[in-house]
């Protein structure tokens, strides 16, 4: 009997071993084939911390497909294995309770919208193999106050937080989870990405620089509390939706410029901006007269 018992225990302890060390059992995955590898195209297990297998069979788990973790309000973390190259889109769309994610070595894309709405999260680390992110990647994602990358990233580089393409032309994406009130883009920025600042409840002010000149789709969408900015007359593209439910936002701006028309076409409130050498030259007449 007392035999029985012990090989019983072992048995347990085993268990319980491969359950705390383990990948999550497949039995919780939807998945599909091809001649790529695994997707895993659906989450449908109840435990909270996730770990996704990097083989199912022997064959390589290479993506998380659309949608596959989609308002899952229950996981609280998810380990991806290095031979993920691939987040679809809206993969992890609103997981309210999701606050760690690894984003690891060999992965290429993140979908669009795939981490939208995740208000736990935190942190984001990426690493040097990410060479796509689209629109919306981490919009909406309350508490994330800065996103990191590899410095060895071809790609992308990141200054205070905010993610910029490699050679600083571009601004990609201000997480919203940053508590400043103001934020100035640098000089050398060209392009404020699609989606670049959407959802940023926190910024009440921001300044472009000189050396702007297109702003994306959906670029300051959703700044409820943007109040103010200065746009140069150097703007000359300004994608839709730009400023959609920036409701109390007033864009000081030159008259004549795209950005007034665009202003006036899309009722925003504007303050025209007086030419340096206008005043200068009313001053002088003033001092004549």
């Amino acid at each position: 009997m007392k035999k029985y018992i012990g090989i019983f225990l072992s048995i347990i302890i085993l268990l319980t071993m491969l359950t705390s060390c383990g990948y999550t059992d497949i039995a919780e995955f939807e998945y599909t084939q091809d001649e790529n590898g695994i997707t895993i195209t659906k989450y449908i297990g109840t435990s909270k911390k996730v770990k996704i297998p990097d083989n199912i069979d022997g064959i390589s788990v290479v993506a998380i497909g659309p949608t596959a973790f989609y308002e899952n309000e229950t996981i609280t973390s998810v380990v991806l294995p290095e031979t993920i190259q691939t987040i679809g889109n809206n993969a992890f769309y609103n997981c309210t309770a999701l606050k760690k994610v690894n984003f690891p070595e060999g992965l290429l894309v993140i979908g669009e919208s795939a981490f939208s709405g995740c208000y736990e999260l935190k942190e984001v680390a990426l690493p040097s193999t990410v060479n796509t992110i689209y629109s919306f990647a981490f919009s909406f994602c309350d508490t994330l106050t800065g996103i990191t990358v590899a410095e060895t990233n071809p790609n992308f580089m990141s200054i205070d937080g905010v993610l910029y393409s490699k050679d600083g032309t571009s601004l990609l994406i201000y997480p919203s989870g940053k508590p400043e009130t103001t934020f100035s883009v640098p000089e050398g920025v060209i392009t404020i990405g699609d989606s670049a600042f959407s959802y940023c409840y926190n910024l009440s002010e921001i300044n472009l620089s000189s050396t702007v000149t297109t702003l994306g789709n959906y670029s300051f969408y959703f700044c409820r509390f943007l109040d103010s900015m200065t746009i140069n007359q150097t703007v000359t593209t300004i994608g839709i939706n730009a400023f959609s439910y920036c409701e109390s936002l007033t864009i000081s701006c030159y008259e004549g410029s795209p950005v007034q028309l665009y202003a006036r076409e899309n009722g925003i409130e504007v303050n025209i901006i007086i030419p340096e050498e206008v005043t200068e030259q009313t001053s002088d007449e003033t001092v004549a007269a």
